[in-house]
């Protein structure tokens, strides 16, 4: 199993490829709106008054959330739809044990749990395991928080909440998540931008890279010779039927 990424024709993916640059977004610039605070948090009228905190958004709009999935190879023709402007995009397939260097850290790469309800943030004994392996309630994380008088618990709960997703809609994504916190880490290239984070990748990073074939001639030259500077496989996504299934053809490109 890889782990992949999907990108659309826009020329700041290709600079970010080329310059071995991922980009974490804020959580309100995610295309499901379940994944901003207000539609996760303030439902919750016994969590909001336990905290006592009258806006929560600064502290959720500081993380950066960067999505991936996990497959076996980039043929995922949902994403390729979404995700790559129909094939005229292209795929990334990273070496996830370049994401366990302490280089990283803290940033935390998780599978997203899918379920057909979001967590229930009113159901104060209820147990989660925080993005450091660590269980503990929704109570205790409250607590920790009014007795230190710093944000830190709450961060962690929020970080769990950014990996849930509904299961009915979303689920065929196969997704997983790197959540940056708020402590950066210090061994790494980090540039904060309005809409997110954009941070420099250890040079083996990049395993392999899947064109669209829809993408345009100039576009798949340019990422032809990228690649061979760096000096990993590229391939070309085509979709096809086979054995009366849709199906994605992976190919080496030539």
């Amino acid at each position: 199993m890889g782990i992949f990424k999907y990108y659309s024709p826009q020329d700041y993916n290709f600079v970010a490829f080329c310059k071995n640059q991922i980009f974490f977004s804020r959580p309100s610039n995610l295309n499901d709106p379940f994944d901003t605070s207000d539609l996760l948090i303030r439902p919750y009228k016994k969590f909001c008054e336990a905290v006592n905190l009258t806006n929560l958004n600064p502290l959720f709009e500081s993380f950066g959330v960067c999505c991936f999935t996990k497959s076996e190879k980039a043929d995922n023709r949902h994403l390729w739809s979404l995700y790559a402007n129909s094939y005229k995009g292209y795929a990334l397939e990273f070496n996830e044990d370049s994401f366990d260097n302490i280089y990283y850290m803290p940033c935390h790469f998780l599978p997203v749990k899918y379920r057909n309800r979001p967590f229930n943030l009113n159901f104060l004994t209820a147990k989660f395991v925080d993005e450091h392996g660590k269980e503990c309630t929704i109570k205790e994380c409250i607590d920790e928080y009014i007795k230190q008088g710093d944000e830190m618990p709450l961060e962690r709960l929020f970080m769990h909440l950014l990996h849930y997703k509904d299961s009915t809609i979303w689920q065929k994504e196969s997704e997983y998540r790197m959540i940056l916190g708020r402590n950066k880490p210090v061994k790494c290239e980090i540039q904060e931008l309005s809409n997110g984070f954009l941070m420099t990748l250890l040079p083996n990073a990049i395993k392999s890279i899947t064109i669209g074939f829809n993408m345009s001639k100039d576009n798949k030259f340019l990422l032809k010779n990228c690649a061979g500077h760096k000096g990993i496989p590229i391939y070309e996504a085509i979709p096809c039927i086979v054995k009366n299934k849709w199906a994605v053809d992976i190919k080496k490109y030539q």
